[in-house]
């Protein structure tokens, strides 16, 4: 493998880590604020 291949792959595999680590916030959220809502 190239270390231009190495660097994309990284890219990517960083990208995807990224693109899950903002669902799951985003899930949190969500989850959180329809807790909420059922409280009150």
């Amino acid at each position: 493998m190239s270390k231009r291949a190495i660097h994309k792959a990284f890219v990517e595999s960083a990208a995807l880590i990224g693109v899950s680590i903002l669902q799951v916030y985003l899930l949190q959220r969500l989850f959180n604020r329809k807790i909420g809502m059922f409280r009150v």
